[in-house]
């Protein structure tokens, strides 16, 4: 998606894009939804600024990166074609983040919104399988990197957590939809039922009324 089709789309939001889905179900506040929770970057920062960490090597190429993740997340969340295309933004984010992670640990911050992502554009057996792929293979690049047992515990279980609570709040928000459709279906059927007896009820007033 170029820039000039991103910016058309986050005006008026395809309506088979994450974003059309969302402001469907839940109203237009949810157009903003993707720029109010890019403030979770602060992430990214939070351990090589605590840690000290050298500037020309960890938070340089951080800051470099933030550009093109944002450019990746609202295309995931603006971009028309349904979750195949969707999917692809996703695995995009998750190149991105293993790349950083070469830099900087803290990259698992990209992982978990493209957890949440996945969550809304798979299944949820899919999207189990590809949010535990994807944890797998950002532990095994930290542990290729000579990091020790402690420091694979402490980025493991925010991702274990963050990626079942993706799955759960998508899950739950199928549900929730699925429950107002079922609940909108019985109401068309009265009101249906209803507009019939009155016309029925006309009809044979009418009828008394002539003969």
């Amino acid at each position: 998606m170029t820039p000039v089709n991103l910016i058309e789309a986050i005006r008026e939001p395809p309506p088979d894009s994450l974003v059309g889905l969302m402001t469907r179900a839940d109203g237009r506040v949810m157009r903003t939804m993707p720029f109010v929770i890019l403030f979770n970057l602060a992430w990214v920062f939070f351990w090589p600024v605590i840690a000290r960490e050298s500037f020309l090597h960890v938070i340089l190429p951080t800051i470099l990166s933030v550009p093109v993740f944002v450019w990746l997340h609202l295309c995931t969340y603006y971009t028309s074609g349904g979750p195949a295309v969707r999917r692809r933004y996703v695995a995009s984010i998750v190149a991105l983040g293993y790349l950083l992670t070469y830099f900087n640990l803290a990259a698992l911050g990209y992982l978990i919104f493209s957890f949440f992502t996945a969550a809304f554009s798979n299944s949820v057996r899919n999207a189990c399988l590809w949010i535990a792929a994807t944890i797998a293979g950002y532990l095994l690049e930290v542990a290729l990197l000579g990091n020790n047992t402690k420091t694979l515990l402490i980025m493991a279980l925010p991702a274990v957590l963050l990626g079942i609570s993706a799955v759960y709040t998508a899950y739950t928000t199928f549900q929730q939809a699925k429950l107002r459709r079922s609940a909108r279906t019985p109401c068309r059927k009265w009101r249906w039922r209803a507009s019939r007896c009155t016309k029925v009820s006309q009809f044979l007033l009418w009828r008394q009324s002539t003969s």
